[in-house]
C-alpha cells in the first residue's frame, strides 16, 4: 500500500515547482539532465545541486524541500549538505557551499 506523499509528483516548469500526475513526471525525467541547479568542483570535490523527484524531507511549514546539495569526492559521496524548497534558494546555497569550500573565493 502506498501512502498520499508516496504518489506526489513534481516537475519543474522552467524553475517554478509544480506538482504533476504520473505521466507528465515520467516525461519530466525522461529528458537529459532536466533538474540540475548547479555543478562546481572545488579541488577535487564535485558541488552538485539537483532538483529531486521528490521530497527528501519536509520543512516544519510543510514546505517539500525538493532541491539538494551533494559533495562527491574522489572515492565517491561524501554527503547531503544542504536542502531546499525552491530553485532560488538551491541555487544561494549552491553558490554559499562553492564559496566556502573555496574558502571564501568567489570563481
Amino acid at each position: 500500500m502506498t501512502t498520499a506523499e508516496e504518489e506526489t509528483f513534481y516537475v519543474l516548469d522552467g524553475r517554478t515547482v509544480r506538482q504533476a500526475d504520473e505521466d507528465a513526471h515520467t516525461a519530466f525525467w525522461s529528458r537529459e539532465d532536466p533538474g540540475r541547479v548547479g555543478l562546481d568542483f572545488a579541488g577535487e570535490v564535485e558541488i552538485s545541486t539537483v532538483f529531486l523527484p521528490r521530497p527528501a524531507v519536509e520543512t516544519l511549514l510543510g514546505r517539500p524541500l525538493l532541491f539538494e546539495t551533494s559533495l562527491f569526492g574522489p572515492t565517491g559521496f561524501i554527503g547531503v549538505v544542504g536542502r531546499y524548497a525552491t530553485w532560488s534558494e538551491a541555487s544561494a546555497g549552491h553558490r554559499r557551499i562553492d564559496e566556502e569550500l573555496r574558502g571564501g573565493k568567489a570563481h
